[in-house]
């Protein structure tokens, strides 16, 4: 990739193909794989992270409820589903929540990315192999091709005789 290419891999573009440097291009498609897989990789701890984040917020908030119930509007003896639906109206839990889906939606981004250039590299061994065959060349008839044609021309040709003669 040229260094222009790489001042301007933004948005999408990352996953764009430079035909004119596809070599270019084949060299930097394992590098490009490894970073994003990288980035996959510490998306994913991050979501762990936060996970577990929700897991101790939880707990914390079931323990502060059952020690005073009163506090929150339960009886003295609440029950599991009333201890439940009281957590899930804290603000510290809808924190944590929404730091889990931000950090499920940034692994989902780049779970994208990777299956993009998973992609880009299937697309660059095809590109490969078209120009490997002279996709971009002259189209040439070979002979046998010739005559096959001449043959259902000439087939063609007599159907359409004998539709004559028999009406």
């Amino acid at each position: 990739m040229s260094k222009k290419a790489k001042k301007q891999e933004t948005g999408d573009s990352f996953v764009e193909i430079d035909v004119d440097n596809i070599d270019e291009d084949i060299a930097g498609q394992s590098g490009r794989r490894l970073k994003w897989g990288r980035k996959l990789a510490d998306a994913k701890f991050d979501l762990s992270e936060a996970e577990s984040e929700l897991e101790l917020t939880k707990a914390e908030l079931d323990s502060a409820i059952r020690a005073k119930p009163k506090k929150y509007g339960l009886a003295e003896k609440p029950t599991e589903g009333g201890i439940k639906s009281v957590i899930s109206t804290q603000q510290e839990y809808l924190d944590g929540v929404s730091a889990v889906n931000k950090a499920q939606r940034e692994v989902n981004y780049i779970q994208a990315g990777v299956t993009a250039l998973d992609h880009r590299k299937s697309m660059l061994g095809d590109m490969v192999s078209i120009i490997a065959l002279g996709w971009f060349s002259d189209v040439k008839v070979r002979k046998h091709a010739k005559d096959a044609k001449q043959l259902l021309d000439q087939k063609s040709a007599r159907k359409g005789y004998r539709r004559e003669r028999d009406e």
